[in-house]
């Protein structure tokens, strides 16, 4: 008895870390905080056996927290009740502690596995580290796509968008619309005033950029004192109206400053001016150029020039 007994011990431990193993193998080819924490989750759900797991993460931008859930379906040897009628216990991944709520935070509904605590308790520091990992590689692409000055993405950040949503609109025949803006005179505006000065004018500017953009639009400064808007799905008219908003917005955005600023915005269109998406800011450019030449302070068209 006491060797069969052995022998299960055996089989059982073998298979927790063959369990274990393909847990941390999923975990290691994970390259995002999203898949990390599902690999984490998932994992979770094999070692206890669980209905249902959760795992609860601070935010990769550290401005909030970030909900995984894997599994959720009963089984047929299961009554079919609401999750919230399965008893649940937590498991902080950081304390290693049941029925604490230190984020990273484990909650295991229905658990069926009594072996489950120990293979946690082994998997724990390996979802730190996956998880520590994920977060800085995170801040690296803050910091590789974004603009430090204003927060928008910076041009590398549009080019990547620009090349998402042209890929879209060839391929599903959606229409696309890009706003090149560029602020007038803003190298006199540096010289009479200041880089100090010139810079609070560019927070300014890009605040009245979002604030007249629509939540899907895609917001970016590109260098300098030029910025684009990318906006999803939208044709001339919808361009047209975020382009107005963007002028009254700085109209109104230049309080605090020592003088006003305007801008000169060009519009390129898929598929009206271009046959290709990915074609999109060499005519926006172009537009935002001519507006310039027109006498700055408005809006061109890229279909319009003549």
């Amino acid at each position: 008895m006491l060797a069969l007994e052995a022998e299960i011990d055996t089989d059982h431990t073998l298979r927790d870390s063959l369990t274990l193993e393909a847990v941390l193998l999923e975990l290691g080819a994970a390259d995002d905080m999203e898949s990390v924490a599902q690999a984490i989750a998932d994992g979770a759900r094999r070692f206890v056996d669980a209905v249902l797991v959760t795992l609860t993460v601070p935010s990769p931008d550290g401005l909030g927290i970030l909900v995984i859930a894997s599994g959720g379906m009963m089984d047929g040897s299961m009554e079919e009740v609401g999750v919230d009628q399965l008893p649940v216990r937590t498991f902080s991944l950081r304390t290693e502690r049941h029925n604490d709520e230190t984020l990273p935070l484990l909650r295991l509904h229905g658990e069926r596995h009594a072996r489950g605590t120990t293979m946690l308790m082994r998997f724990a520091p390996h979802a730190r580290l996956a998880l520590a990992r994920a977060h800085r590689l995170a801040a690296i692409k803050r910091l590789a796509y974004s603009d430090p000055l204003t927060g928008l993405a910076n041009a590398r950040g549009l080019q990547v968008a620009l090349d998402r949503a042209a890929a879209l609109a060839n391929t599903e025949e959606r229409p696309l619309a890009l706003l090149i803006i560029d602020l007038d005179d803003f190298r006199r505006y540096n010289t009479l005033w200041g880089h100090l000065v010139g810079d609070a004018a560019l927070q300014a500017f890009a605040r009245a950029i979002q604030g007249a953009t629509r939540s899907r639009d895609f917001v970016a400064r590109v260098g300098g004192e030029e910025f684009a808007v990318l906006l999803p799905d939208s044709g001339e008219n919808e361009a047209c109206i975020v382009a107005a908003h963007i002028h009254e917005a700085i109209a109104g955005g230049s309080s605090g400053l020592p003088s006003p600023f305007t801008a000169s915005i060009g519009i390129g269109l898929y598929p009206n001016d271009v046959p290709d998406a990915f074609s999109l800011y060499a005519v926006a450019d172009t537009a935002m150029t001519m507006a310039k030449k027109a006498g700055k302070n408005r809006t061109f068209l890229f279909e319009t020039i003549g």
